[in-house]
């Protein structure tokens, strides 16, 4: 399964980080319209009825993770993850993904260190069929030994991708340090020796060990009725009394005593109990070397339980530290001294003793100073009570991204499943509530003094491989120690659109959406690289991030104060096509938040000093693309297939032209870009429309024309012979992508091939089940397009162990050659367009997503309604509108092969 896709940390401090009630906000319950049931076997199920979107997310959450796991059974959790979707005596191996896909949906799984989580997205029309088929899945796995080594060589690939990257493997280092003894030092993936020895009756006596009734909560929330669906949960799961081998799956084995190997069952061992953390009593330092360009730093510190009391504070004083630019380490190392690239702090939520941690990527000369900074602002903070102020910004940071995570179905279970296996009651979330509400300046100032103690730090450091930067023990020690010292000195329905033309030819869309107090606007300019014809690679992705950078009446760090102070959000976008601004704001700030994006649109200054540390950062973001193979291999995907197109230049830039932009460039590049006539502003949440246009109106009336017309884009050539490229790297995967030119936006083959993407990709799409499940050839797998404006392009990625390249390239000109000549079948088609039907639903709950879609489809001459009249192409597109589009895509030596690797492919 894939990985979840942001890190353990990051979702827990989001799901831990709950409403505060600042003044003038308003309540939002979540507990309000739950309905919880126990059933006699012990399982908890927990439901919400919510008629916001046509969604519904079910989740099975199984309290049990890597730290649940035997040292020689290191990977086991994670090993049977990804075999409970492997087959059931009712569904063969690829039907239960395929089952839900075809049905619109998405299903996969994570697993932690403290629980795995098995859930799926659907259509809730599907509702049925989702409980129907996760719950089969999770209860009757056969664990199919011709599927174990299947799927192994998959894990082997997935662990092996896992080395490729420097930073994961430091992640690991880390903690490996932090924990001597507790199992939250291995890696939830396991290590190569155990996932290789792993064998069936290990499975399944784990399986019989953790899989019981009482460690299962199963989630639901969405578009039903709670009673139905209780009813449903019940007749289900309430049979369920732990997991035993049944008939079909001891008979896969051979016989009722005996598996594949001749081994009978195992006996079930006692009880695994987690070794405990002692105490750390002194300082400990990591130092590693990995193949990167920039350095990164972790500095992390013991903290209890996610379940303590002092858990929201450790929560606000992560957000004081480290959450937006006007917090105190941003503002200081990134803003001010410019001697980080990126800062961070948060805690991570665990069952056991968590850890709380500091951690930046910086160029190995600044180590000093970082060091030195950061002990004095974690100094600081433990002897200093923090501003009414800052406290506040933190609580309302806090707010807007829990009111974040509840738009969405997902989300809202998501919280409840994290809140009921943490602390046995999803009702815990109103006594986080209250104690975030309490908490003052002398609170935070107490769990700093507490817990951010050098004797309890680990330090790690990871240095590229010409690098001499240390941590040095005695120097890190008197740093900490000396620091007071030095401180006492010192949706899914279509609901009405308003739009509206200004009177300057800027075009205003308003989508009213009153459920939560949360408003997001997007505004966006016809730009990006396509437009960069004349001007130094890279300018409209420098210029977007100066919009953002101070004003006529502005500064940068008065920008990003104004923002974090009420609770919202701003980011700058640059792609192919467009390039704009996003926020979001609580919505009695909406129209101050209007006021502040005009100023920045209008009246932006381009500081020569902001311009200088922008272009740092997007030099050192150039050279972090040399740490992962991903990006490289795409950058050369995009240069390989477009000759003459802009598209073929990385929208980075390169360092070279990065450095080169001027101040000069950047007035004459936005001056010629930022055109009224050719600018849209979406706005999506609780606000009132009519009031909304009348602001922007007034707002955006200094808004003048372009002085300068647009470049002509010249057309892209066909493809008359093979081209191929491979980039020389090491690592222990070969990354392949070959393409072919297709359609741009308005291409009539846009459905059909949205739907031949979808076909091939997913859990249970053509290309996941033929190479990666049958043929163990990769981890990773996948169709992949995209319509720009003036072109676009159709491609397949696969990553595979080296020794496989050229049974992996073998196999997917294979399958392609099987496309051209056969095309889909009509259950491959009917599965696509409910998958891609439903996931439209899912992807647009939240205002952002909204707001988005809408401004860029009508910049794009599309039409803010674009998507209801996609829906209908999708709907009508046949098995011949497909062939018709393969074989307008496919002809011979009409492709590009692009790989990097090692060893020349």
């Amino acid at each position: 399964m894939s990985r979840i896709k942001i890190t353990i940390c990051k979702v827990l401090v989001i799901l831990s980080a709950c409403i505060v009630l600042v003044q003038g906000a308003a309540a939002v319950d979540l507990a309000d319209g739950v309905k919880r049931l126990k059933l006699e076997n012990g399982l908890t199920l927990i439901v919400k009825e919510n008629h916001k979107a046509p969604v519904t997310s079910v989740q099975v959450w199984v309290e049990t993770g890597s730290a649940d796991e035997l040292e020689k059974e290191a990977g086991i959790t994670h090993f049977i993850e990804h075999m409970i979707f492997k087959g059931t005596p009712r569904r063969a191996t690829g039907e239960i993904a395929r089952a839900i896909e075809e049905s619109g949906g998405r299903v996969n799984a994570y697993t932690s260190m403290d629980r795995t989580v098995y859930y799926v997205e659907i259509e809730s029309s599907q509702t049925s069929k989702a409980v129907d088929v996760l719950l089969d899945a999770v209860r009757n796995s056969l664990f199919d030994p011709v599927e174990i080594e299947r799927e192994r060589e998959v894990i082997l690939e997935e662990y092996r991708r896992y080395l490729d990257i420097p930073q994961r493997r430091f992640s690991r280092a880390l903690m490996e340090t932090a924990y001597v003894k507790h199992p939250y030092r291995r890696p939830i993936i396991g290590f190569e020796s155990t996932i290789k020895s792993i064998k069936r009756n290990d499975i399944l006596a784990y399986m019989a060990r953790r899989y019981l009734p009482e460690n299962i909560v199963i989630v639901a929330v969405g578009d039903f009725d709670s009673e139905e669906i209780l009813r449903s949960l019940r007749d289900c799961a309430g049979t369920f009394s732990g997991w035993r081998p049944s008939q079909s799956q001891k008979h896969l084995a051979g016989g009722a005593e005996k598996d594949s190997e001749g081994h009978g069952f195992v006996s079930l061992p006692e009880e695994v109990t987690r070794v405990p953390e002692p105490e750390q009593k002194a300082l400990r330092k990591m130092v590693m070397d990995g193949d990167v360009q920039h350095a990164s730093l972790s500095l992390t510190w013991h903290i209890p339980p996610a379940f303590h009391t002092d858990s929201p504070a450790l929560d606000l004083l992560a957000a004081i530290l480290a959450d937006g630019r006007s917090s105190r380490l941003y503002e200081r190392l990134r803003m001010k001294e410019r001697i980080v690239h990126t800062i961070d702090a948060g805690g991570l939520s665990t069952l056991d003793k968590g850890l709380f941690s500091v951690s930046a990527r910086l160029d190995p000369s600044n180590l000093p100073r970082v060091l030195e900074a950061l002990a004095e602002e974690t100094g600081r903070i433990a002897v200093e009570p923090v501003s009414s102020q800052e406290l506040a910004r933190a609580k309302a940071r806090l707010e807007s991204d829990f009111l974040g995570e509840m738009e969405t179905m997902s989300g809202q279970a998501r919280t409840l499943g994290f809140f009921q296996t943490l602390y046995g009651d999803y009702t815990g979330l109103d006594r986080y509530l209250k104690d975030i509400r309490s908490l003052t300046p002398e609170d935070i100032t107490r769990v700093a003094s507490k817990y951010l103690k050098v004797e309890r730090m680990s330090a790690g450091l990871m240095r590229p491989m010409d690098s001499k930067a240390d941590i040095a023990e005695e120097t890190l020690l008197g740093l900490f120690r000396r620091r007071e010292a030095i401180l006492h000195k010192s949706t899914a329905e279509v609901e009405t659109v308003k739009k509206a033309t200004l009177r300057n030819g800027l075009r205003v869309l308003v989508k009213e959406e009153r459920e939560l107090p949360l408003v997001s606007v997007t505004g966006a300019f016809l730009g990006g690289n396509r437009l960069e014809i004349g001007f130094p690679w890279g300018i409209s992705k420098v210029t977007s991030e100066l919009l953002t950078r101070g004003t006529k009446g502005k500064s940068a760090s008065q920008i990003a104060s104004f923002v974090e102070s009420r609770g919202g959000s701003l980011s700058a976008f640059s792609g192919h096509n467009a390039m704009g601004l996003s926020a979001t704001f609580l919505s009695r700030d909406a129209l101050k938040g209007l006021d502040l994006l005009a100023e920045l649109f209008i009246h932006s200054s381009f500081p020569v000093d902001e311009l200088k540390k922008v272009k740092a950062d997007a030099v050192a973001a150039i050279r972090a693309k040399k740490d992962n193979p991903t990006p490289q291999l795409f950058d050369l995907f995009y240069g390989t297939l477009f000759l003459r197109h802009p598209s073929g230049q990385p929208l980075t830039g390169t360092e070279e032209t990065i450095l080169s932009i001027k101040r000069e460039d950047m007035l004459k590049w936005y001056s010629m870009v930022a055109e009224p006539s050719r600018f849209v502003i979406a706005v999506a949440g609780d606000v009132d429309s009519e009031e909304v246009i009348s602001r922007l109106e007034k707002a955006f009336s200094e808004m003048k024309p372009a002085s300068m017309n647009l470049p002509n884009v010249p057309d892209e050539p066909p493809i008359g012979d093979i081209r191929k490229a491979h980039l020389e790297r090491p690592g222990a995967q070969t990354h392949i992508a070959v393409g072919y030119l297709a359609g741009d936006i308005m291409s009539p083959d846009d459905a059909p091939l949205a739907l031949l993407e979808t076909a091939l990709s997913g859990m249970g799409g053509r290309l996941f089940v033929k190479l990666r499940d049958k043929e163990s050839l990769a981890y990773s797998v996948t169709a992949f397009r995209r319509a720009l404006l003036d072109v676009g392009f159709f491609g397949i990625y696969i990553a595979c162990d080296p020794s496989k390249a050229a049974a992996a390239q073998d196999a997917i000109f294979r399958e392609i050659k099987l496309l051209r000549e056969e095309g889909l079948s009509e259950e491959e088609l009917n599965g696509a367009k409910r998958y891609l039907l439903g996931n439209i639903s899912i992807d647009t709950q939240t205002n952002s997503s909204q707001a988005s879609r809408m401004a860029l489809d009508e910049l794009y001459g599309l039409g803010y309604d674009h998507l209801e009249r996609f829906r209908e192409r999708i709907e009508k597109t046949t098995l011949a509108d497909i062939k018709r589009a393969l074989g307008d895509l496919i002809k011979e030596n009409n492709y590009i092969m692009v790989t990097a690797g090692p060893g020349g492919q």
